[in-house]
């Protein structure tokens, strides 16, 4: 059977449990691609750790098919934040991600801050209740206005200011905007593309007769 959806909830699952699921998310599918057919893995409020995260983050690195990756609420700290971290500047497939309430600091802001400015599939990214302070908040915004992707960066609760909450929320906003743009004025080419098209092709019947 393929599964699509793992989710396992506040099961205390360990360091044990990440790497064995790490080696799910490595393992090829039918069609050679790393990472079965898992899109969306749910490991929120569980006992996960540094050799855990170490681990994941390796996954991550190679995996080609995870979309969405909840890690919130577990015990990652820094030494087990980087890792996933730095797996995701490699990464092409994961759209969403939730590292929030994990303990990470400032070592974590700075490596992902670093990671933004490469990755351009990230659109989703809760970073709440990990201390990085200003300093942090001040590096990933400035990173934030470099990646083109992202367009939700959740900043509470992790020592940001009030200011520099307002500035990423103002970004992003900004970017969705102007992808939304994008998407009308591509959408509209495209409707008067078409009716160019049937008009020239029931000119070109008329004439012949057709």
């Amino acid at each position: 059977k393929n599964i699509k959806i793992i989710i396992i909830i506040n099961k205390q699952i360990s360091d044990d449990g990440a790497r064995a699921l790490s080696t799910l998310l490595m393992k090829p599918n039918k069609e050679g691609k790393p990472g079965q057919y898992i899109r969306h893995l749910d490991l929120s409020d569980n006992l996960i750790g540094s050799s855990g995260g170490k681990a994941l983050g390796r996954a991550l690195t190679v995996n080609a098919i995870l979309e969405r990756f909840s890690l919130k609420l577990n015990k990652l700290s820094d030494e087990g934040g980087v890792p996933i971290i730095t797996g995701l500047a490699s990464n092409t497939t994961l759209k969403e991600l939730n590292l929030s309430s994990n303990s990470l600091g400032p070592l974590c802001s700075e490596t992902l801050s670093d990671t933004l400015k490469r990755n351009d599939t990230l659109v989703n990214l809760y970073f709440t209740g990990n201390q990085i302070g200003e300093d942090g908040a001040k590096a990933l915004i400035s990173a934030a206005r470099q990646n083109n992707s992202l367009t939700t960066f959740d900043l509470r609760a992790t020592g940001a200011s009030e200011d520099q909450i307002y500035d990423v929320t103002t970004i992003l906003k900004q970017r969705t905007d102007a992808q939304k743009r994008t998407h009308e004025a591509e959408k509209e080419r495209e409707m008067q593309e078409t009716t160019e098209g049937a008009v020239k092709d029931w000119k070109e019947r008329f004439y012949l007769g057709e």
